[in-house]
């Protein structure tokens, strides 16, 4: 019995680093800061910027997806034709810890008198690792949950274009060309491999409707598909009055509704929570999932020669 409930429990953790090492996390509030989901989206921005967002989903399971985000990014140059980025994202699942690291560059061209295309591609370095000392077993001299293992790295890149006009803007990224997983033989090994099959597409899209001289509506939606998957989808729609506060809601295809709020507190930055309930089996086990997000826009009295983006 010792034996298969050990055995149970190696195939349980085997499963788990594969599946971390293959799903894409979700931001509830992509579209405050889409940099995170596309690199070509930084291209979008005139003067230095950034963001931070901190998620903890589905409170109240142990084990529970815990996910902190960083980027950063500016143009370069008179001409600002050209923008550099660096993305920093830590994904915990369990006793599973995924760190990715990425450099991203971008370079946009005028399309119209209002209208511009941004191409992006970052490269990337995944670190995963698993705390398994951690792992409550029956056995304690379990030379297999005895530490921790090593950190596995791998390589990965990602690509992007997002087209950006007054009140509107569309993208299309695939977050990583390559499969990163890990393999257990003998010993935990890292692969990556090129499958054509496991690629992942993110469509998004938004506009912003004018209601009134103090009242905007910010749409926005988000589509995600990977072969052999059902296709995901989530739309998004928020009021925002005189441009500085924020409130709206979601709705997604994986059975869940979202909570939106956002308050710009100085010009340079923007504080946004999302508040994500399950209506699904997760939902009854669940008290939901909170997102916190701070947006930092450098505020700039030099003429700008992009035009604004809704980014609500």
């Amino acid at each position: 019995m010792n034996r298969q409930f050990t055995i149970l429990t190696c195939m349980m953790f085997i499963v788990s680093l594969s599946t971390l090492a293959q799903n894409q996390y979700h931001m509830s509030q992509f579209m405050l800061h889409q940099p995170f989901i596309n690199p070509a989206a930084q291209g979008s921005y005139s003067n230095l910027n950034g963001a931070l967002f901190y998620k903890t989903q589905w409170t109240n399971f142990v084990g529970a997806p815990e996910i902190a985000g960083f980027n950063i990014n500016t143009p370069l140059g008179k001409t600002q034709k050209n923008a550099i980025g660096l993305t920093l994202v830590k994904d915990k699942v369990g006793v599973n810890n995924n760190y990715d690291v990425s450099g991203n560059y971008s370079y946009h061209v005028k399309t119209g008198e209002k209208s511009f295309l941004s191409l992006g591609l970052g490269a990337s370095i995944m670190m995963m690792q698993s705390n398994l000392g951690n792992v409550h077993t029956i056995m304690t001299d379990d030379p297999v949950f005895s530490g921790n293992t090593r950190v596995f790295f791998m390589p990965n890149f990602k690509l992007g274009a997002y087209y950006f006009a007054d009140k509107f803007y569309v993208g299309l990224a695939t977050p990583n060309l390559l499969k990163n997983r890990i393999t257990f033989g003998s010993e935990l090994e890292s692969s990556t491999e090129f499958d054509s099959k496991n690629i992942h597409l993110y469509f998004h899209s938004g506009y912003q409707f004018l209601i009134n001289e103090t009242v905007d509506l910010m749409t926005s939606v988000l589509v995600k598909h990977v072969s052999g998957a059902p296709i995901q989808f989530g739309l998004n729609a928020q009021a925002v009055y005189k441009k500085k506060i924020g409130a709206g809601g979601a709705f997604r295809s994986s059975q869940e509704i979202s909570l939106l709020l956002n308050y710009q507190l100085v010009p340079e930055l923007k504080l946004g929570y999302a508040y994500d309930l399950n209506f699904g089996i997760i939902g009854n086990y669940s008290t939901g999932t909170h997102e916190v997000m701070l947006i930092y826009n450098l505020v700039s009295d030099k003429k700008i020669p992009i035009i604004e983006v809704p980014r609500f």
